[in-house]
């Protein structure tokens, strides 16, 4: 089974989400034939696209 994940690395919903989706898989019977993918959603266009930026920095 793949398992898409879209997500913003500053929002914590986001973190918990990731959180509980780990344990699960983890409790899932089946849990080596999960694979879970995650694909980054900026919910800012703030942020720059040219360079890797550090979750601190985007806090501030």
């Amino acid at each position: 089974m793949k398992v898409d994940i879209w997500s913003e690395v500053t929002c914590p919903w986001c973190g918990l989400g990731h959180h509980r989706l780990q344990r699960a898989v983890e409790r899932f019977e089946h849990a080596g034939e999960v694979e879970v993918v995650h694909h980054s959603f900026p919910l800012s266009s703030s942020f720059p696209e040219d360079r890797t930026f550090s979750v601190r920095e985007a806090l501030l």
